[in-house]
């Protein structure tokens, strides 16, 4: 035997179970097999030890705690069996067969073989264990192969429970997650949740789908009853779903060296996963098989009723006695209430009894509930409304809301009033499970209310308030339909509603009212009025003039809280006010139409429903309401900005007219383009359309409560989709031109709850007078199509590509020829746009082909591509001298620029998109220059620049894309950017015929002041000249989906590693490329994004998701900031100052330095720049210098750029740096040997300074503006250094 013993190899040691081996040496061979069950204590070991020693052949080892008979299988007393019977006959779901209980080593073998089952076959890998918990429970799920998170258990601070925390962690798990709940105050801190904390455990549990895993040891030790320990673990069983439970027998059944334990699964699918059989007192599994569950007997065989049962459908067996074919049949009921599908099919619910219970005393319960959100908004924009009855006296409150988090606050002023008013304390609420709610459940606590809650899906456990709210909704609807109002008076209803109720008499109360009951005296009914009706209110004297009107025609609408006085609506001015001088007319209605009411009046904040309680809002003075909508053409009054002084429309702006005459213009029509067959020998024609089909638009408004609504085909009301009501769809078009596209608390597009961040919020012009906000409202929201098919389908575009195709036929732009061989003809597209006008009207749609440039040569197609065009910084820098020096500005714009080029190169084109021809070799052979070419920007340059010298301009050499024109004291500057010029002079008649003479030279258009160039958007103000990109911007952030997006304050992340980042790449990086490349040309007007835009601009070929995150942070900091830009003042200072900065080594893989400057004219910034420096500096000094040498670069260009304007600069520029050591090296003469290497920068810095050109000047690192431009910086540190740059936001948020 030793022998064999020899060759047995030690077990492995499990780490949690502490399961020991030993050797031979120290047991009997026949022991072998019992070394799984862990240490022996000293105790047994004596018993084994003695009874091994024992030479008797006949004999008992009692200690090990098994017995079997005869057969050899083991031995199951009879009071088991009696046990396990009345065990199965108490638990409907051991009846129905949902649980399975298999023997463990004790409670910590029970959490083994549940991990490793879980591991294996649920879907969820995180279990969730209190913390505290024993400390091998980590390590027993970790092993099995889940992974362990942890949920707050014990507040040290009150030395209990941390149910708030428990129910935070356990609400934020993710769904199917397992969690350990330990009861019988099993964890090591010996405390357990109450049955009530325990019940909303089970709510959040089942609600968030977790899986329950119960560890008990102690049960009978908590509160010493058994049947009390088991309750927690009975709710859960009881409510069908699934859950585990490890119980140890050892400690409360004295079996602690045993190890016994039990693993039972409650399965509430039913599915059978395995199956085992029992040979020699152990299970086997053998695959699927019907399995025995807890030593129950066999199912007995079907009898003839239990047959004829299933046959007929499974009707009721006392429906089935009656049946004539069973009257000689005698009939089982035994297994009538054991009929799985019965239940399955056919179980109700249980009946509700009627509630007989009520309150004693006043608040000592109350019933809560809120009731929405209404699809509606009322007029002051709540979509809510929260009731509360008091179950004593049946009063009710009822209170409008925005967002359900209110309910939070009112109900604690609820609770203060009733304390404070009546002399009772609330003492019971009862809600639904609204997490309104149960947020409140640690004040409840703290107050010792008992917080009721309903079952899950059964409202009729909160049926008084749920029936309040029928009754409420009742009056209010008739209220609504006896007024004739529209329905967005439905807050007003709702709260005349309950203060009718509150005053009327109810059997409930033996013929009393809610109020009689609670005051203890009946209620005064000479307040009451009709709801609705027509009354006259006496006008206040400082409102009047002598021969004003004495009186304002309104509707009553409401008591208001806390006054004697009525609450009325003027019909006239659309204002909600409150009077007590009023002569009613209580049988006249005159309602509101739906035509005239669009706009509903704002927000009330006297929201409270009665005069005698208390109110949680404070009066404010009557809120204007804004007029309706109206089609009036677009305003030609004053113009852009207002006075710095006072950026709002005053009495002294003019009011624009309503004219009732005015009608809508036509929506576009369907016009196809259709080519003609062309001919070889005839050139292209532009194709004719066929006559336009009105498209007819259906009115939007629903019909008021109790008018008939119209029916029939057409007739039906449009309305928005239920899909898009998550979503920001407010656009200024809804605004009349005169009103400001501000976030109104009234606008149904803009309900409060839906979004908690429109964009209308951050995007108002209300700073701008009303001129200027219909020409922004028009850029805003113009449509322009993004392809031909869109195009063609729109009769404007359709005719601006008609007009485009006949003035290419008109200057010969090509011929209609054969495709030569070896020859390939490039293709074209269209491009869409419009034209405005100074005053904000369309001056036209543009529609340019387009050839596509991409496809030619170099060589072949083309030579030379050069052709100067403006530069930003002197865009700038032109707009700044002229609101310096009062210069007027115009805008002009060529009609088909580039056709004026001629071309050398032979090159062949494809027909344009919408004409079509039988022979598909027929192309176009071009002979003048199109848009698109690689040649054509150049050859028109060349055409213009000869007409503009032959006027007598001068062309700037600082940039060639500039002209200027002097003569006497008359000067005129010409800016070209490709087709569109900007003049600027000081003489209007100069500029009408410098106009007048480019007519001749061009086919031009005259598009009035300077509004909108190049995407920029300038307005003009006494204060200067601002601009802006905020059409763009709102585009980016549509484009990219954040319009709902909460903004950032800063558009860069504090101690970002983008740089670094080894993120997944992005599938299609043409997004980010697309993004980037347009927030580059954001920074025309936005310096604070050079940094950030310089730094996305390096992951252009391989951009990861950690750098698209970045950038659409920089969109949502563009939310909030639609309207920022320049303001170019008006002020005579001309001083050019300069900040220089740099950061060391800022670039981790380079480890280059970033330079960056900020050039200001005066008091406005002109010129900036982010870029990273050429060679890697060898210390911060260095880097610093360097930054220097580029910003005197700049300062020079701008210096000889001024005086190109005529403009002298006598005084030494001002250059500012933050580096001591620079500002030294750019002083000293002497070159040390650390600078040697710098030597080119150091004459450059070094020879202005000592010519006067520049003054080198320190400045704090805290007030460098320049900062903004080389990293990212905190928020009070960015919006700090902003502010000293000018910059301004237009649309800050209301």
């Amino acid at each position: 035997m030793s022998s064999i013993l020899s060759k047995v190899l030690p077990a492995a040691e499990d780490p949690v179970l502490s399961v020991h081996t030993f050797q031979s040496k120290d047991l009997h061979p026949s022991y072998l097999l019992c070394c799984f069950f862990g240490p022996i204590l000293p105790f047994y070991e004596r018993v084994i030890f003695a009874c091994r020693d024992d030479p008797c052949p006949v004999k008992l080892n009692l200690s090990v705690g098994a017995y079997r008979t005869e057969e050899g299988k083991p031995l199951v007393l009879e009071v088991v069996r009696r046990a396990e019977q009345q065990l199965a006959n108490d638990s409907h779901a051991l009846e129905e067969n949902r649980v399975v209980t298999i023997q463990c080593l004790s409670g910590t073998g029970s959490l083994r073989v549940g991990a490793e089952f879980l591991a294996k076959h649920h879907q969820q890998s995180v279990i969730y264990v209190p913390n505290p918990t024993w400390g091998n429970h980590p390590s027993i799920f970790t092993l099995a192969g889940l992974s362990v998170q942890y949920f707050r258990y014990y507040d040290p601070q009150t030395r209990g429970l941390d149910f708030e925390g428990m129910l935070e962690d356990l609400g934020a798990a993710p769904s199917g997650a397992i969690v350990v709940l330990q009861a019988c105050a099993h964890n090591p801190t010996g405390i357990d949740p109450t049955l009530e904390q325990w019940e909303q455990i089970r709510q959040i549990v089942r609600s968030k789908g977790l899986l329950p895993f119960f560890d008990n040891a102690y049960q009978g030790f908590a509160s010493g009853s058994l049947d009390s320990d088991a309750q927690s673990v009975r709710m859960f069983v009881a409510d069908g779903g699934e859950c585990l439970i490890a119980q140890s027998f050892a400690k409360n059944m004295g079996l602690y060296g045993e190890r016994i334990g039990a693993l039972t699964i409650d399965r509430f699918s039913r599915t059978l996963i395995g199956a085992g059989e029992e040979r020699e007192g152990v299970y086997y599994f053998t695959g699927v098989k019907v399995a025995r569950v807890h030593g129950a007997s066999k199912a007995k065989p079907s009898s003839s009723s239990t047959l004829w049962h299933r046959r007929l459908g499974h009707p009721s067996y006392k429906a089935l006695s009656t049946l004539p074919i069973f009257k000689n049949f005698k009939l089982d009921f035994t297994d009538s209430s054991q009929c799985d599908i019965c239940f399955k099919a056919k179980q109700t619910r249980k009946v509700f009894p009627d509630s007989f219970n009520k309150a004693t005393i006043p608040f000592a319960l109350i019933h809560c509930d809120v009731w929405g959100p209404y699809r509606t908004p009322s007029s002051c924009g709540a979509v809510y409304f929260l009731t509360i009855v008091d179950d004593y006296s049946r009063a009710v409150w009822t209170y409008l809301m925005l967002e359900k988090s209110e309910v939070a606050s009112l109900l604690r002023s609820f609770c203060a009033m009733s304390d404070r008013q009546f002399g009772h304390r609330v003492k019971t609420i009862r809600t639904d499970n609204g997490t309104e709610f149960l947020c409140l459940s640690k004040y409840f606590r703290e107050q010792g209310i008992v917080h009721q809650t309903s079952c899950t899906y059964t409202p009729q456990q909160n049926g008084r308030v749920e029936r309040k709210h029928r009754h409420i909704l009742n009056v209010a609807r008739a209220c609504l339909f006896q007024s004739r109002l529209p329905v967005e008076f439905w807050g007003e209803s709702i709260l005349a509603a309950a203060h009718i109720i509150n005053r009327t008499p109810t059997h409930v109360l033996d013929g009393k009212t809610p109020y009689e009951v609670l005051h203890g005296n009946p209620p005064m009914y000479d307040q009451l009025r009709v709801f609705g009706c027509l009354c006259y209110a006496h006008t206040r004297p400082r409102d009047r003039d002598k021969f004003g009107a004495r009186s304002r025609r309104c509707l009553f609408v409401g008591y208001p809280f806390g006054k004697k006085a009525w609450r009325m609506y003027d019909l006239d001015t659309n204002e909600f006010f409150i009077s007590r001088d009023v002569v009613f007319f209580e049988d006249k209605f005159p309602g509101i139409d739906d035509a005239t009411y669009v706009t509903p009046p704002t927000m009330q904040t006297d929201l409270p429903i009665d005069d005698w309680l208390l109110s949680p809002a404070t009066q404010t003075e009557p809120t204007h309401v804004p007029s309706p909508v109206t089609t009036t053409p677009v305003l030609t009054t004053s113009d852009t900005l207002q006075s710095p002084a006072v950026l709002f429309p005053d009495s002294s702006t003019p009011t624009p007219s309503t004219d009732n005459n005015t009608t809508p213009a036509p929506s576009p029509t369907l016009s196809p383009v259709t080519a003609d067959t062309v001919s070889p020998e005839s050139s292209l024609s532009p194709p004719s359309s066929p006559s336009p089909t009105p498209i007819t638009e259906h009115s939007q408004s629903a019909p008021s409560p109790g008018l008939p609504e119209l029916l029939g085909r057409g007739q039906r009301a449009k309305k928005s989709s239920i899909l898009l009501k998550n979503f920001v769809t407010h656009s200024a078009t809804t605004n009349p031109p005169h009103a400001s596209p501000a976030h109104d608390q009234s606008s149904p597009l803009s309900v409060s709850g839906k979004t908690p961040y429109p964009i209308a919020d951050y995007a108002s012009t209300s700073v701008f007078n009303a001129k200027h906000q219909a020409f922004l409202d028009t850029i805003t929201t113009d449509y322009v199509p993004k392809n031909f098919q869109e195009a063609v389908r729109d009769p404007r575009f359709n005719g601006a590509m008609k007009t485009e195709i006949t003035a290419l036929e008109d200057n010969h732009t090509w011929d209609v020829t054969t495709l030569p061989p070896g020859k390939k003809a490039i293709g074209c597209g269209w491009i869409y746009t419009n034209k405005y006008n100074a005053d904000g009207t369309v001056e036209r749609p543009k529609a340019r082909l387009v050839a596509r440039g991409n496809r030619q040569k170099a060589g072949l197609d083309y030579k030379d591509t050069f052709a100067p065009v403006a530069k930003m910084n002197t865009v700038r820098f032109l707009l700044k001298l002229s609101a310096a020096h009062r210069w007027e500005i115009h805008q002009m714009d060529v009609h088909n620029a580039f056709l004026h080029g001629d071309l050398e190169e032979e090159i062949y084109m494809q027909l344009p998109p919408g004409f079509k021809t039988d022979d598909p070799t027929k192309v176009c052979q071009l002979r003048k220059s199109l848009y698109g070419l690689k040649q054509a920007p150049r050859c028109w340059f060349a055409k213009l620049s000869k007409a503009l010298l032959s006027f007598g301009f001068i062309q700037s050499y600082e940039d060639y894309s500039l002209f200027s024109f002097v003569q006497g004291d008359v000067c005129l500057h010409i800016l070209v950017y490709v087709d569109d010029f900007i003049i600027a002079g000081n003489n209007n008649s100069t500029i009408e015929r410098f106009k007048t003479y480019l007519h001749k030279c061009f086919k031009m258009k005259d598009l009035g002041n300077l509004k909108y160039f190049l995407g920029l958007e300038i307005a003009r103000g006494p204060e200067g000249i601002f601009v802006s990109q905020r059409k763009y911007a709102l585009d980016i952030v549509a484009e990219c989906g954040l319009l709902g997006a909460k903004p950032s304050p800063v558009p860069t992340e504090l101690n970002h590693k983008l740089a670094l980042s080894n993120g997944r790449p992005l599938r299609d990086p043409s997004q980010y490329r697309r993004l980037v490349g347009r927030l580059i040309y954001l920074t025309f007007t936005r310096p604070e994004l050079s940094y950030i835009v310089h730094i996305l601009s390096q992951f252009m070929q391989k951009p990861q998701e950690d750098h698209w995150l970045a950038a659409l942070r920089v969109v949502r900091y563009l939310k909030g900031t639609t309207g920022q830009g320049i303001m170019l003042t008006s002020d005579r200072n001309l001083r050019l100052t300069a900040y220089s900065d740099s950061d060391w080594s800022a670039c981790p893989i380079t480890r280059r330095s970033l330079s960056a400057y900020i050039v200001l004219l005066g008091d406005s910034v002109v010129s900036w720049k982010t870029k990273k420096q050429r060679t890697v500096s060898r210390s911060s000094a260095e880097a610093e210098y360097r930054s220097m040498a580029d910003t005197t670069c700049e300062l020079k260009w701008l210096k000889r750029l001024l005086l190109h304007f005529g403009i002298h600069h006598p005084r030494p520029m001002r250059l500012f740096c933050d580096s001591q050591s620079a500002i030294h090296i750019a002083k000293n003469p002497v070159f040390h040997e650390r600078t040697k290497h710098v030597e080119n920068d150091c004459h450059t810095v070094r020879d202005a300074v000592q010519s006067k050109l520049i003054t080198t000047e320190h400045i704090n690192t805290k007030n460098q503006p320049a900062d903004l431009l080389t990293k990212a910086l905190p928020t009070p540190a960015f919006q700090f250094l902003l502010s000293k740059l000018g910059i301004r936001d237009m649309s800050l948020p209301t």
